[in-house]
């Protein structure tokens, strides 16, 4: 047997175990299943799970697509990647961004050609990792976000994409949910200069299994004061106190972003790619 199916609720437990596996490319995919589980729902954090099923029964590609179209998938090979594009073709399901390792990925990206007009803008990113954090100087100045701060919080989001990406792409909703809810996990750390945020840094944690980082953004006007490297690495303390390995994915061609995140601790693990449609 050797088939894409849906994964659905009574596939939980088969689908955490192989996303266990390697918990460092899988942090969200694992997070959101453990807390939101595999029912569809209504809400950004409910996706369309599906997977490949080898003999045994067992997993050897797991996605999940979420409401707004977001593509987050894990994979054993490129080999198990073959096909999925047509799946999710049949089913209705293409996707309007992807997100994991480079050359399964690229695959599916390929395929995906076969069935859309659309075009693929692909970002090269490194995956690195970190097990602990070096010594650094002015930790004290970030601390974790409250929940009042929010609407300066989605304030720099947005700075944020429409510096990487030309305009807003994520849903205020969704982002203010997102944002509220790590808030409340002590997961989103800022630093501020008189009095108001210039700097902040976000995670989704897995307690006793790994962190993801993400959401790094510094003020244009405060750059280059080390504001940005305080708050990721008090935030990085933060979450190696709750998980043994925090992991994050860094564009390839961001240098400086680069060499900030290898002076905290991290290492390259491997090379991840976002890629996002390019209507014609």
């Amino acid at each position: 047997m050797d088939l894409v199916r849906e994964l659905k609720v009574e596939d939980e437990e088969k689908a955490l175990k192989f996303l266990g596996s390697c918990p460092e490319s899988n942090v969200v995919l694992m997070h959101n299943i453990e807390r939101f589980g595999m029912a569809r729902g209504s809400t950004p954090f409910g996706a369309f799970y599906f997977g490949r099923i080898r003999s045994g029964g067992r997993l050897s590609m797991l996605g999940a697509l979420y409401g707004l179209g977001n593509l987050w998938f894990y994979s054993k090979s490129e080999k198990a990647m073959e096909g999925v594009a047509s799946y999710l073709h049949q089913k209705g399901n293409l996707p309007r961004s992807i997100e994991g390792k480079s050359t399964h990925a690229r695959v599916l990206i390929s395929e995906l050609s076969n069935f859309s007009p659309m075009k693929w803008r692909e970002d090269p990113h490194h995956l690195m990792v970190a097990t602990k954090v070096k010594r650094m100087k002015y930790l004290p100045c970030a601390r974790p976000a409250r929940e009042h701060e929010i609407p300066r919080l989605l304030s720099l989001t947005r700075e944020m994409e429409i510096e990487q990406f030309g305009s807003v792409s994520s849903s205020e909703g969704f982002a203010a949910e997102l944002l509220s809810m790590q808030i409340n996990n002590g997961t989103c750390f800022v630093v501020e200069q008189c009095g108001e945020i210039v700097s902040k840094a976000e995670a989704t944690i897995i307690e006793g299994k790994c962190a993801w980082l993400y959401g790094v953004y510094t003020s244009r006007e405060v750059r280059g004061c080390g504001y940005g490297t305080c708050c990721v690495a008090s935030l990085c303390v933060s979450l190696l106190g709750k998980a043994p390995i925090v992991s994050l994915a860094v564009g390839k061609g961001n240098y400086q972003a680069r060499s900030i995140y290898r002076k905290i601790g991290f290492r390259k693990k491997g090379d991840w790619l976002i890629a996002s449609t390019l209507r014609l």
